[in-house]
C-alpha cells in the first residue's frame, strides 16, 4: 500500500506541470491580420479631404492570452492631417496611430502612407432649380414650380463650389390633375451639405383637363330636340297625326 507521502508528492508534482503548461501556453505568441481597420482622419477646422481612405489592413503580434482579448471592431488609426492650404498631404501611418489594440506589436500597417488631397469649405448661396417629370392625367398641364424657400445656404469644397450656382431637384405630376404642394430633397454633390437644415417645399398649379363637350354643343344640342312640354312641340304632334 502506498503512502500518504507519495501521493501528496504525485498530487503536487500533476498540479506543477499542469501550471507550467498553462504559464508556457500563456507566454506563447501568434500573429493576426485585421483586414478591415477603420481610419479616421482628423483635419484643421475649414478644411476637408476630397479622397479619403476609410480602412487599412493591420498585422499584429502577442500573447495568446491578449490575442483572445482582442476586439477587432474597436481598434482604429487615427491619423491628424496637417494642411495650411489646399493640395496634396502626406500622412503616415505608424503604432503610434493603432488604438485599442491592447499594447500589441504592429508589425505592419497597409496602405502606411496616405495621400490625401485637402481643400478649403465655403459656405455659398445656391438656388433651387425645380424640374417636373412623369405625366399628368390625360389633358392636365402643369404650370411652373413655385419653390419655398428659392435658395439656400450650402458649406463645400471651395473647388466644387466655386462653379456651381444652383441644386437640382425632381417633382413628379405623375397623372396628376389638382393643383398640389410637396416636400422635395436637392441632389446634394459629394462633401456639399446644407449649413441648416431646410424643408424645401414645392407648389404646382395644374391646368385641369378640359371637357371634350364645350358649350356650343351643349347649346346645338338643346335646339335640335324640342321640349314635349312645349306648346310647339303639341303643334308638331298634331300635325303628324
Amino acid at each position: 500500500m502506498r503512502s500518504p507521502r507519495l501521493w501528496l508528492f504525485l498530487l503536487a508534482l500533476t498540479l506543477a506541470v499542469a501550471l507550467k503548461l498553462a504559464v508556457h501556453e500563456g507566454e506563447r505568441t501568434s500573429i493576426q491580420t485585421l483586414p478591415n481597420v477603420s481610419i479616421q482622419t482628423s483635419v484643421p477646422a475649414g478644411f476637408v479631404v476630397l479622397n479619403p481612405v476609410n480602412e487599412a489592413q493591420v498585422q499584429v503580434r502577442g500573447k495568446i492570452s491578449e490575442m483572445s482579448d482582442l476586439n477587432p471592431l474597436t481598434v482604429r488609426l487615427v491619423a491628424d492631417v496637417s494642411a495650411e492650404r489646399p493640395g496634396m498631404v502626406e500622412v503616415p501611418l505608424t503604432a503610434r496611430n493603432l488604438q485599442n489594440a491592447g499594447g500589441l506589436e504592429v508589425l505592419s500597417i497597409s496602405p502606411n502612407l496616405l495621400v490625401l488631397e485637402v481643400d478649403r469649405e465655403i459656405t455659398k448661396v445656391l438656388a433651387i432649380k425645380v424640374d417636373v417629370v412623369g405625366e399628368p392625367a390625360a389633358g392636365a398641364q402643369a404650370g411652373t414650380p413655385i419653390v419655398r424657400p428659392p435658395s439656400v445656404e450650402v458649406i463645400g469644397p471651395e473647388s466644387l463650389l466655386r462653379n456651381l450656382s444652383e441644386l437640382g431637384a425632381n417633382v413628379s405630376v405623375e397623372r396628376r390633375a389638382i393643383s398640389f404642394e410637396e416636400r422635395v430633397t436637392p441632389t446634394m454633390p459629394q462633401f456639399v451639405r446644407l449649413v441648416t437644415p431646410t424643408s424645401i417645399v414645392v407648389f404646382v398649379k395644374m391646368k385641369e383637363p378640359a371637357l371634350s363637350i364645350d358649350d356650343d354643343d351643349h347649346a346645338g344640342i338643346g335646339a335640335s330636340s324640342p321640349d314635349a312640354s312645349s306648346p310647339g312641340a303639341g303643334l308638331a304632334r298634331g300635325a303628324g297625326r
